[in-house]
């Protein structure tokens, strides 16, 4: 069960953060020149089409947030080298989600008067921020901006489910569905958000994140 594994490994924390990281890739590929924030395989792979049909300036527009993605890593690498005790995790959990909440809210003031370049580049450092601080999900290896691995795990345990009776998959199985449908949705909402209210969108974040934190502040420990 979840509550047999720390606090911020748990579904309803990695179902936030995947709906989190939905959003974030909405938010810039809707509103910000079709750039992922989180996403980097796409960003290369549009790197890859711009080069091919000789379009430097969109190859520069991915390459940027791509780099930038890099520099939220080491942000948030540091922070683990400053809180790396097994008490601190929880704290460091708090400070991160903190972080991602405050860029966001900095980013949707600020996006309408800078490029869509910069703008990129600050929810790739919230994206980035996320991916390295929560990196497990019920005690594996998870990350909240692909799912292609999740849509791997759900089929796999529903096919263990229902061709072997493996009772223990469906459970596997129906967590990996659950944040690949919460992706969706922030992915969603974000979209729409983007349409209606153009870089202001970015702010729906803040209360996913917000939301994360008084899970962990709250969830009783078991680990």
């Amino acid at each position: 069960m979840s509550s047999n594994f720390p606090i911020t490994e748990r579904l309803p924390i990695g179902m936030l953060l995947a709906a989190n990281a939905g959003a974030l890739d909405a938010y810039t590929y809707v509103a910000h020149g079709g750039v992922f924030a989180g996403l980097q395989t796409g960003n290369m792979i549009l790197m890859g089409v711009s080069a091919g049909r000789g379009d430097w300036r969109d190859f520069v527009a991915h390459l940027i947030p791509f780099l930038v993605f890099g520099v939220g890593t080491a942000i948030i690498r540091s922070l683990q080298h400053a809180l790396n005790t097994r008490e601190a995790k929880r704290r460091r959990a708090v400070i991160v989600l903190l972080f991602e909440a405050a860029m966001a809210v900095v980013t949707s003031l600020v996006a309408p008067y800078v490029s869509d370049t910069v703008t990129s580049s600050l929810v790739a450092i919230i994206a980035a921020a996320q991916l390295q601080e929560f990196r497990r999900l019920n005690g594996k290896p998870y990350m909240s901006i692909m799912m292609t691995g999740n849509l791997r795990t759900a089929s796999e345990g529903f096919y263990d489910w229902l061709v072997h009776r493996d009772h223990k998959q469906l459970k596997t199985a129906t967590d990996a569905a659950a944040t690949i449908i919460v992706l969706i949705i922030g992915a969603t909402v974000s979209g729409l958000a983007a349409h209606l209210i153009g870089s202001a969108g970015i702010a729906i974040a803040a209360p996913i994140l917000i939301a994360a934190v008084i899970y962990i502040r709250t969830a009783k420990v078991a680990a």
